[in-house]
């Protein structure tokens, strides 16, 4: 299974390269999605396979195939906006995820 998605990525990585138009780092790639480059380079090798926050991240980066890749399940909803949502939500602050809440309660029609 790590070998499928370490190939994937490894794509994906040169697909990105190629659409920056110059030759990319790792470091730089990682920085592009957000996650650990050490991290990212474990996975890319093969080591490891992203789990939890970081496959919500990578997913909405790089696509919900990702999932289909790892041969997990892909999460109830799979729209790209909802899963950085996800991904961010613990960085926002209590004050942010509020004013968020309000917002979408505010245009949702009275039930």
């Amino acid at each position: 299974m790590s070998s499928k998605f370490s190939e994937w990525l490894n794509e994906r990585f040169l697909e990105w390269e190629q659409q920056q138009g110059k030759r990319q780092t790792v470091s730089a790639f990682a920085r592009y999605l957000d996650v650990p480059q050490s991290s990212l380079s474990s996975w890319m090798a093969g080591a490891y396979v992203p789990s939890g926050e970081n496959l919500l991240v990578l997913a909405s980066k790089l696509g919900t195939e990702i999932y289909d890749t790892l041969g997990v399940l892909r999460p109830p909803i799979a729209d790209p906006d909802i899963i950085y949502i996800a991904s961010v939500w613990k960085e926002l602050s209590e004050n942010d995820r509020s004013e968020l809440l309000a917002t979408i309660k505010r245009k949702l029609p009275s039930s």
